[in-house]
């Protein structure tokens, strides 16, 4: 225990009695103590400081690190990039498309199958199944969704398959219309056609990548790669999304065009004439043409071929383009994109009571019931036993909707519908006949 505090010698003579003694040293205990207290928080406020300031230089040096670290990263993703861009040796090169082409998953997945629609051959009607490949015998099996498979189960010898359809083309989107296109496959042998019905994109995509790869080099419109493949099912769900809006794919892309359009900002005049003035002199330093030259400038300068030019209104610099200018410069676009495509001898579409005969660049054309082309009723070849090409009868025509109501004639006066009168690739499939 601490001693008391002793009063100076000095206080002796000021008769201060006990009581005011005994106050003094309580009054000397409580600052002794105060100053201990505060002695100690300016201890720990040294050391607390101390602390931040070595957490500070370790935090800088941390940081300097971090920064070395991101520069090298860096510098390993652009070489890591170039190497990808630029493989050296043939190695490398065959190892990448052996990458693209590889489809281990999807053959897994198709392994142990999917309960999907297969479609009869006898009735057309569609059946829930069980259906799997086997990749060691090259074989399709299915069963009862509810069975699993076995010996017992339906096989289809994929080595017999002439051709693989997939999409509005298979036989099954045309028995079922309604149905996604991008969800149906057929495979076609010389006896008969199989038609199955996918319950979602996984599933069709692994059955046709595993089916194409099983029949690659004996049957016909195989996929050798999931890019392929899934470019050829965006392009189906765009067709099929502008025929069902009975709209064509030009018009679609011009609208889409149109509204990006739109949105754009406006850009500012001092700007945008600073961007065309920098661009300008920039092809005069490089020995280029005055201006740059665009889509319709090439196509003019082709030889032996004529396009119709877009319109000359053009919205000033800076400033947004109306919607009538839009509406202008896409009505010269389509105009431009039909003309290209290529039309019949005659320039135009058929009227009603006239004769017009195949162009022979298909084999065959679907009917349907009705213009919206929902339900498929027959089709028909567009060449005789002779390969001399038919010839039919306009009943009706709607252009706007790319249909054409015709009949066939002498032996083919039964067969009618509605069928395309320009297929997906800008061909036209009937001309008018010659008199």
């Amino acid at each position: 225990m601490a001693s008391q505090p002793k009063p100076p010698p000095h206080w002796a003579g000021l008769g201060l009695g006990s009581g005011a003694e005994s106050a003094l040293k309580q009054q000397l205990q409580e600052a002794q103590a105060a100053n201990e207290a505060l002695n100690a928080k300016l201890q720990a406020a040294k050391d607390l400081w101390q602390r931040l300031e070595e957490a500070e230089l370790k935090e800088c040096e941390a940081r300097k690190q971090l920064t070395v670290c991101q520069a090298q990263l860096e510098k390993l993703k652009a070489e890591l990039e170039k190497r990808i861009r630029r493989p050296k040796g043939r190695v490398t090169a065959r190892l990448l498309r052996n990458l693209e082409s590889n489809i281990a998953r999807e053959m897994c997945d198709a392994r142990q199958g999917f309960v999907i629609q297969k479609v009869t051959e006898k009735h057309g009607k569609t059946e829930v199944r069980r259906v799997a490949v086997c990749p060691s015998t090259s074989r399709l099996k299915w069963c009862h969704a509810r069975e699993c498979l076995g010996e017992s189960s339906k096989t289809l010898d994929l080595t017999v398959v002439q051709k693989i359809e997939y999409g509005p083309g298979s036989r099954a989107f045309k028995l079922y219309p309604e149905a996604s296109p991008w969800l149906c496959f057929s495979l076609i042998t010389a006896e008969r056609s199989y038609d199955f019905i996918s319950s979602n994109e996984n599933s069709a995509r692994c059955f046709v990548l595993s089916i194409s790869r099983l029949c690659e080099g004996k049957a016909d419109g195989g996929f050798r790669s999931r890019r392929q493949f899934e470019s050829a099912k965006g392009w189906c769900k765009l067709k099929t999304g502008c025929q069902r809006r009975g709209s064509t794919m030009q018009k679609a892309i011009l609208s889409a065009l149109q509204q990006a359009a739109e949105s754009l900002p406006a850009i500012p005049a001092s700007e945008s004439e600073s961007l065309v003035a920098d661009s300008t002199a920039a092809v005069q330093q490089e020995g280029l043409a005055e201006k740059p030259m665009d889509l319709f400038d090439f196509c003019d300068e082709l030889k032996g071929e004529s396009s119709p030019k877009l319109p000359a209104a053009q919205p000033k610099i800076g400033q947004r383009p109306s919607t009538t200018s839009l509406a202008a410069v896409s009505r010269g676009l389509t105009r431009w994109i039909s003309s290209s495509s290529g039309s019949p001898a005659g320039g135009g579409w058929p009227r009603p009571g006239e004769t017009w005969v195949f162009t022979g660049i298909v084999d065959h054309v679907d009917l349907y019931r009705s213009a919206d082309s929902n339900e498929w009723v027959n089709e028909m070849t567009c060449r005789g036993q002779n390969s001399e090409r038919r010839m039919v009868n306009i009943v009706s025509v709607l252009p706007q909707q790319n249909m054409v109501e015709i009949r066939g004639t002498d032996k083919l006066k039964f067969v009618k519908g509605w069928a395309r009168m320009v297929d997906d690739n800008g061909q036209w499939l009937l001309e008018e006949a010659p008199k």
